[in-house]
Order: C-alpha cells, then sequence, then structure tokens
C-alpha cells in the first residue's frame, strides 16, 4: 500500500512537532535545574558567611567579656587598698 502525500506531509509535521515538543521540555528542564542550582547555591554561600558572622560576633563578645572581667580585677585590686576614690578604665570596647 503506497503512502499518499497528505499522510506523507502529515507524518512529517508530527515528528517534527514531537521534536520541538521534547526540545522545548528539554530546555526547559535544564534551565530549571540550573536556576535550582543557583538557589541552592547561594543558600549554602549564604548559611556559610553567617555561620562566619555569628562566629565573629560570638570571638568579639568573648573578648570584650575578658576585657571586662580583666579590667574589672584591676579596678577591684586598686580599690581594695582604698588607693582612689574612683577609678576608670577606659578600653576600646568600653568603660570600667
Amino acid at each position: 500500500m503506497p503512502i499518499s502525500m497528505a499522510h506523507s506531509l502529515w507524518l512529517r509535521q508530527t515528528v517534527y512537532t514531537v521534536i520541538v515538543v521534547v526540545l522545548v521540555t528539554t530546555v526547559t528542564a535544564c534551565i530549571e535545574i540550573v536556576n535550582s542550582y543557583q538557589n541552592e547555591h547561594q543558600r549554602h554561600e549564604q548559611f556559610g558567611f553567617d555561620l562566619i558572622e555569628s562566629f565573629s560576633d560570638t570571638a568579639a563578645r568573648a573578648a570584650f567579656h575578658v576585657d571586662t572581667l580583666q579590667a574589672q580585677a584591676v579596678v577591684d585590686g586598686v580599690m581594695q587598698y582604698a588607693l582612689f576614690d574612683d577609678v576608670r578604665i577606659s578600653t576600646e570596647l568600653g568603660t570600667i
């Protein structure tokens, strides 16, 4: 049974349509995968920055606490012998 010209054109058009749909679907899926990867990468990067910032904040608070304790010890030592009525120690982080 010979294939008619109309049937051949219909078959060719159907094949082209399927190819175009597959290509568009593949491109859309690839774009979604790349966007998802970029979003996840940015989320991990932000988490790392937040973690470093929290470590820095914790280190600064610990340094301030140690500095405050050392200054308080000096003030208590000076005040113990009643050498001064009022003693203040100024540091980069504050005044004791």
